[in-house]
């Protein structure tokens, strides 16, 4: 679990998943390449806008950190 409030969260969904089912503009394999770099485990099988959610509600406050910076630096 994260610190992240629900506010804080829709505010990453909107910066890095404005278009709904969408991260930016990678591919399926290009997000779960990135998360997997990161050493974050991702279980779900849904759109990458479903899977991002679903790691920022679950992954630790660090593990979020590096997922955000590495999202911002594409």
């Amino acid at each position: 679990m994260n610190s992240l409030t629900h506010k804080q969260i829709k505010a990453y969904m909107a910066e890095f998943s404005p278009s709904s089912g969408y991260v930016l503009n990678l591919t399926r394999a290009e997000f779960e390449d990135l998360v997997d770099d990161l050493d974050i485990d991702m279980q779900s099988t849904e759109s990458n806008g479903k899977r991002l959610k679903h790691l920022l509600e679950t992954c630790t406050d660090e593990q979020v950190e590096s997922l955000v910076a590495a999202l911002r630096a594409l």
